[in-house]
């Protein structure tokens, strides 16, 4: 196949472009938004922005979400940082202790009976 076969054939499988008067035609919101009530015709070009401004709110709730969960993690962090802490020293100061007695033990006067 020649490439001007395939450019014809590419050319014929695009679609067609929407006249100028179609790609400006009014659309009909299926929601209240704004001061629009539901069914209010409106530009593609507005509905357009509607979308962009729903999106970007909803992209902030979900930053606001994400921030209020990390949040949340932090703090639960921090509190097993804590309650590991206090575990750490309980158990220094109970290898202290069983060190601490290794040595009395053997440091105690042996038996008579044990020679």
């Amino acid at each position: 196949m020649t490439e001007a076969e395939f450019a014809m054939k590419v050319d014929f499988r695009r679609p067609l472009e929407p006249p100028p008067e179609k790609a400006e035609s009014a659309w009909c919101i299926p929601f209240e938004y704004g001061e629009n009530a539901k069914g209010t015709l409106i530009s593609i070009l507005k509905a357009k922005q509607i979308a962009a401004e729903l999106r970007a709110e909803i992209a902030e709730a979900e930053k606001r979400g994400l921030f209020r969960a990390f949040k949340a993690e932090e703090q639960r962090v921090e509190e097993y940082q804590r309650q590991q802490g206090k575990m750490r020293d309980e158990m220094d100061s109970l290898l202290r202790e069983v060190f601490d007695l290794k040595v009395k033990l053997r440091k105690r006067p042996r038996s008579k009976a044990a020679k």
